[in-house]
């Protein structure tokens, strides 16, 4: 063999993209309702400034995960563009 590694199939390359995606966005929910939940209660109980700072730091995952799913959605476009809108898509 001369010890390249063969490139997936385009249905392959296409399952990885879109479960990329899929994982990004799942993970973007559950991020975004879980911030929500611990600023509503900083908010309610107005607690110490740590509380706010555990806040803030979700807020920077949340943007990490709407980085990620913008990243990937770009991945399936330039995917697109390079094989064609249906490729790797089983019917």
């Amino acid at each position: 063999m001369s010890g390249q590694a063969a490139e997936p199939s385009l249905v392959q390359q296409r399952l990885a993209l879109q479960r990329e995606r899929t994982i990004a966005m799942v993970l973007l929910v559950f991020q975004v309702v879980g911030t929500a939940f611990i600023a509503f209660a900083v908010i309610v109980d107005s607690r110490d400034w740590y509380w706010w700072a555990l806040v803030a730091a979700c807020g920077v995952v949340v943007a990490v995960g709407a980085r990620r799913f913008r990243r990937a959605n770009a991945a399936i476009n330039d995917f697109a563009k390079r094989h064609g809108r249906d490729a790797g898509r089983q019917r």
